[in-house]
């Protein structure tokens, strides 16, 4: 005599210790075999945080008649993007600091060699961040990047080409909040700095060095800038789908008075013990025909159970 029996995965989790449960077929009034049906249904779950995580990262050009009321110069661009993920043991440029020959050549020439170096040089950092910015001075820029727990820092450098010594950038900038998890999206308006390496007023390059050097600077509302924002960076946190699971008998079909080893598999790992509720419909079997099974397990970090 053949039977079926439906499982059903609950739509909700709670954590227990059992990792996998074998259900017990005991038919013993009657000869036959007994066909196992399982399905999962309405099963919605968070995704573990893996050790890295990515951002997808935009910057929008904003030099404007409003960031620069005297005008645009013509060939107005931002030189590429240039820097890197990395921890809190280094600091890369700040303001009131002296500007790096690395940061120097960003800042007067847009070239991107020596800094970039800099930032490979560290101990501290995690990758070298290099995207080329398209468009003038209200050009574009898409690019992902890559961060942990240990290196969640990023800093970035584009030169205001042309110009002296001039900049846009960020130093440092944390990727999580005040509570160390990762932060949604970020967005951050950039405004103008002068690296203290180059004299000069003017939109123009090859100027006198700048003697004795002095320290990078905030040049916002003052002389060719407005208070208005020159770009804008925004880092938005791409989220993993959610996993799914499926659920599994062997043997099946099963012979009267045989274990069965049911099992759970979700398609991504999550970050806690999860177990699956389970609910046995009878459907054509008598009720006294099966054993109990009440949830299947699965490990933080694992995918079976």
């Amino acid at each position: 005599m053949a039977t079926s029996i439906s499982l059903l995965c609950a739509p909700h989790f709670c954590v227990f210790e059992s990792r996998r449960r074998m259900l017990k077929i005991h038919r013993s009034w009657c000869a036959g075999m007994l066909v196992i049906v399982l399905m999962a249904a309405g099963w919605a779950a968070t995704p573990a945080i893996s050790q890295n995580v990515t951002y997808d990262v935009s910057f929008q050009g904003n030099w404007t008649t409003a960031s620069t009321p005297g005008g645009v110069v013509g060939g107005a661009h931002f030189t590429t993007l240039i820097g890197g993920v990395h921890g809190s043991g280094v600091t890369f440029w700040q303001s009131g600091s002296k500007a790096s020959a690395g940061v120097e050549l960003v800042a007067e020439l847009g070239s991107t060699g020596t800094f970039r170096s800099e930032v490979q040089a560290s101990a501290h950092t995690l990758n070298v961040i290099e995207q080329g910015v398209s468009g003038g001075g209200t050009g574009t820029a898409s690019f992902s990047i890559t961060a942990n727990k240990s290196h969640p820092l990023v800093t970035l450098l584009s030169m205001i080409g042309p110009s002296p010594d001039w900049f846009v950038g960020i130093s440092g900038l944390s990727l999580l909040d005040g509570s160390d998890e990762w932060r949604t999206s970020i967005e951050v308006d950039l405004f103008p700095y002068d690296a203290g390496t180059e004299d000069g007023t003017e939109f123009s390059l090859s100027n006198p060095a700048t003697s004795p050097q002095g320290t990078i600077t905030s040049i916002s509302g003052t002389g060719k800038f407005s208070n208005v924002r020159m770009a804008r960076l925004t880092f938005t946190l791409r989220q993993p789908p959610a996993p799914t699971v499926s659920l599994s008998a062997s043997p099946n079909p099963v012979n009267e008075g045989q274990p069965v080893t049911v099992s759970a598999r979700l398609s991504a790992a999550l970050t806690n013990n999860v177990s699956v509720p389970v609910t046995l419909t009878v459907g054509s079997a008598e009720s006294g025909d099966i054993g109990t099974l009440t949830n299947i397990t699965i490990s933080g970090g694992q995918t079976t159970g």
